[in-house]
């Protein structure tokens, strides 16, 4: 120990070459590691690259798009050639289509309105209906009576009658 301003104080001595002190103790310099090795037991070591992740197969049907398993679009069947004049697809097949069958001509002085032949409108008759009926499709039906307007309502005047005492 020797003194320092009325102190004592031990003697250091320096550190040996390669020494460093730390909290009053010689230590190893510890040079820094070169690029993509790291310390490890006061040795420097490679870096090991990191596993990638495992990806697990898509199932079947099935393809990787990013993270997910998405399903694989079907190809839409071809579709089938045109049918020839005359004909239709019926359940995939072609067939003859069926004419309809024409109607018969209505009778002279007649005209067809929804598949009946019918008398022209301007040659019917128009029917009239009895007092008292209107025509309603085509049918006289009773016309409702008018009710008779209801008399006005009259105030009673009011007779004052004397008391009896």
């Amino acid at each position: 120990m020797h003194r320092v301003k009325d102190r004592c104080v031990p003697i250091v001595k320096p550190c040996p070459q390669g020494m460093q002190r730390l909290n009053n103790r010689c230590v190893p310099i510890v040079k820094p590691c070169p690029p993509g090795m790291v310390r490890k037991g006061g040795v420097c070591r490679p870096v090991k690259p990191p596993k990638p992740p495992v990806v697990k197969p898509c199932p079947k049907g099935m393809k990787r798009l990013g993270n997910r398993c998405v399903p694989i679009a079907k190809p839409k069947p071809p579709q089938p050639k045109p049918c020839g004049k005359g004909m239709v697809r019926v359940r995939g097949k072609c067939v003859p289509v069926r004419p309809k069958p024409q109607a018969k001509p209505c009778p002279k002085g007649l005209v067809k309105v929804r598949g009946r032949c019918v008398r022209p409108q301007s040659s019917r008759p128009r029917p009239s209906c009895p007092k008292g009926q209107v025509l309603r499709k085509g049918r006289c039906v009773a016309t409702r009576p008018a009710q008779p307007a209801r008399p006005p309502v009259r105030k009673q005047p009011q007779i004052m009658v004397p008391q009896l005492k």
